[in-house]
């Protein structure tokens, strides 16, 4: 299951108000986590956090421990965000014989 979010932001770095239209979607950076800070060799282009989990699941990453990091889209694109990690790995199948059986007493 792959959950991911994020807060838009308001202000520009000069703290004036973002006007509509200033942002027009967002880059998810995704880089292996051994690899160099900040460089970011997949980047995937989404509009919202539900577009960023089918992106990720559409980029069919390789089992592995990767950094993210967001940031805004527009005339002019924001800083990198700060990195949050997450891993690829495989589910375990479902248990199987599972059962349950019941005996029932008559009270008297």
């Amino acid at each position: 299951m792959i959950t991911v979010s994020w807060g838009a932001p308001t202000k520009n770095s000069d703290g004036s108000p973002i006007q509509p239209g200033e942002i027009t979607g967002y880059e998810l950076g995704v880089r292996p986590a051994q690899s160099a800070v900040g460089v970011y060799p997949t980047i995937l282009e989404v509009a919202d956090p539900s577009g960023a989990v089918t992106a990720l699941e559409a980029a069919k990453l390789p089992l592995g421990s990767y950094m993210a990091a967001i940031r805004t889209v527009g005339a002019v694109d924001s800083p990198w965000s700060a990195e949050t990690g997450f891993k690829v790995a495989l589910m375990p199948e479902a248990p199987t014989d599972f059962r349950i059986t019941l005996s029932l007493q008559a009270h008297l």
